[in-house]
């Protein structure tokens, strides 16, 4: 089992030593210990949801377990689960929404790692007041009417 914080501590030392200065700002205190569960979902751009639902579905050796479309964030999305993290292909129902800027700028891939947490409003609040920029200042709905 690799300790983690004593690995982070030898990258930032690594860093420091290199010359890269140390600019954790809080980072890996913005939110208490407890207050993330799990990794809920990850989020994959994609241009096409059926070549993205044939592609990761072969690479991954998964089936696919649903679609469905969210408006209001112009996107359409296809679920496969992977043990407790669901993996979410996104496809932009619009050429200005979200996802396809993402693309546009980024190109396909990873968009978001989405983490579960107890209580979201109360994370969001402690990350506002924490300076820390957020997409959307109240949680909303998304896959699955899940809160994010």
């Amino acid at each position: 089992m690799i300790d983690l914080e004593h690995r982070i501590d030898e990258m930032e030392k690594e860093c420091y030593d290199s010359g890269l200065q140390k600019k954790t700002n809080g980072m890996r205190t913005l939110l208490p210990d407890q207050s993330i569960k799990k990794i809920d979902h990850i989020g994959i751009a994609v241009s096409s949801l059926d070549e993205g639902v044939n592609h990761y579905g072969d690479i991954l050796g998964l089936e696919l377990e649903g679609c469905e479309e969210i408006a209001e964030q112009k996107v359409r999305v296809a679920k496969f689960q992977l043990g407790d993290v669901e993996i979410e292909l996104l496809q932009s129902t619009d050429p200005e929404g979200p996802i396809a800027k993402f693309i546009e700028k980024k190109g396909e891939g990873i968009h978001h790692i989405a983490f579960e947490v107890a209580d979201i409003d109360g994370c969001l609040e402690d990350l506002k007041t924490k300076g820390l920029a957020l997409i959307d200042d109240e949680a909303r709905i998304g896959a699955g009417g899940s809160r994010i």
